[in-house]
């Protein structure tokens, strides 16, 4: 059945084609930040040590580790939980839940959602930055084996992540438009965003080492629990933040790039500012 103009699920339709673009182009850029991101949260390593270590051992295109799986990824994950989160936060004002709990339970949903069906290609994509395989034969054999291992701590971190993240976006330009008088703009649009890549930085770092840990683990059957303390053990407290630097160095460019396309995307296909 074709989708009629102005329902749902064309608004739906047309979210996915603008996320998964926006998420496209800012997960080509931001690559090479989320393989050093990757090295980091499995090692003691400083930054530069771990760049020294990657270049000797595998050379600079090593850096484009894992290119394909992300781009998958930015197709299915990203563009699933960006698309979904305004028809889930529609739904739930419609049921008298205030605005700001409203986007962040629409953000935990989406997000929660969007990470389950993501899983196998998030468990590539990070194997691959990891530097786990020897042919894309070998990837594809991992995939269908071993395809949701991980997947505990990736729907955490993709609940947090999205919650903190398009939440967190949607709240402070809400709020500086209502309380300051400000219009949607690169300016606007910039500057949110990148309050929300910090914001997602912090909130989602310990869902992501874990799920890391999780995901390269030897056995598929790794748990969020014993994952974290596998974490916990190795590096104490602060190792739920490793990496988080090159993390945000990572998300900030990711998040302003994402939500600057999307904003012009949505404007070009009629959905209206985000």
């Amino acid at each position: 059945m074709a989708l009629e103009a102005g329902s749902s699920g064309y608004q739906l339709a047309l979210g996915y084609v603008s996320g998964g673009a926006a998420s496209c182009a800012a997960t080509a850029a931001t690559n090479p930040i989320d393989v050093l991101k990757v090295d980091l949260q499995l090692s003691k390593r400083s930054v530069a040590a771990a760049v020294r270590e990657r270049l000797l051992t595998h050379g600079a295109l090593s850096y484009l580790d894992g290119s394909m799986p992300a781009l998958l990824r930015a197709v299915t994950y990203s563009a699933f939980r960006l698309a979904a989160y305004t028809p889930a936060k529609a739904a739930l004002n419609d049921r008298g839940v205030p605005a700001a709990p409203a986007k962040l339970a629409a953000g935990l949903c989406s997000g929660a959602a969007a990470a389950f069906l993501a899983n196998p290609i998030e468990m590539v994509k990070v194997r691959s930055q990891a530097g786990y395989y020897r042919s894309n034969a070998f990837a594809l054999r991992d995939l269908l084996t071993h395809g949701f291992a991980g997947v505990g701590p990736h729907v955490l971190r993709g609940a947090a992540h999205t919650a903190s993240q398009i939440g967190t976006y949607d709240i402070v330009k809400t709020e500086l438009k209502r309380r300051f008088g400000y219009q949607d703009g690169l300016a606007l649009h910039a500057s949110t965003a990148a309050v929300a890549g910090l914001a997602t930085t912090a909130v989602s770092s310990p869902f992501d080492v874990v799920k890391t840990h999780a995901m390269t683990a030897k056995s598929s059957s790794s748990s969020v629990l014993g994952a974290a303390q596998t974490v916990y053990r190795t590096h104490g407290i602060r190792g739920f933040w490793r990496g988080a630097s090159a993390g945000y160095a990572r998300t900030g460019p990711h998040t302003v790039i994402t939500f600057i396309a999307m904003e012009n995307i949505h404007k070009l296909l009629g959905l209206g500012h985000i």
